[in-house]
């Protein structure tokens, strides 16, 4: 599968990648912002629209951005040319490429129901071979420990699932 060089990605993009990968950002689940740690769709919002934020009506940790704790607010999609707020992509498994993942040392028998990317690729490729399949950015991290690099490495190599051209 060809991979879009960086000079592909738009800056917007460019720039939320970058971020992913910088190490600056701690990484919570469930929410766009709590405390402060942020999801994948979070540091989006943070960078693009980071003076938003406010405290969620009775929470004391849980933040929203124009109105939204889980999903990409729609300027911030539209910003990043993004097909779905929850950074969903609908496909066929042939068309990701997960190769970034190292599967060396995964163990089926004992690891399959461990919520790591490992086990998402194994269920991948097995479970949905051949079939049309949805998931999200917010699932990778959210539900399969994708940690922000792997996201970032995951939307760099499959940017076509993600973006609209």
């Amino acid at each position: 599968m060809e991979e879009y060089k960086s000079s592909k990605f738009t800056p917007e993009q460019e720039k939320w990648l970058e971020a992913l990968e910088s190490g600056d950002y701690e990484q919570t689940s469930s929410y766009l912002k709590y405390g402060d740690s942020f999801c994948c769709l979070g540091v989006a919002c943070d960078l693009f629209d980071g003076d938003a934020w406010q405290l969620r009506p009775g929470s004391c940790n849980a933040y929203e951005i124009d109105g939204e704790t889980a999903y990409l607010p729609s300027e911030i999609k539209e910003t990043l040319r993004m097909k779905d707020a929850e950074g969903k992509f609908d496909c066929s498994v042939d068309e990701i490429d997960f190769s970034f993942i190292d599967m060396t040392t995964f163990d089926p028998e004992y690891d399959r129901e461990a919520g790591t990317p490992e086990a998402l690729v194994y269920d991948f490729e097995r479970e949905y071979e051949h079939n049309d399949y949805s998931m999200s950015l917010a699932q990778l991290n959210d539900d399969w420990g994708f940690d922000f690099k792997q996201i970032a490495q995951f939307i760099r190599n499959n940017p076509r699932a993600i973006f609209v051209e």
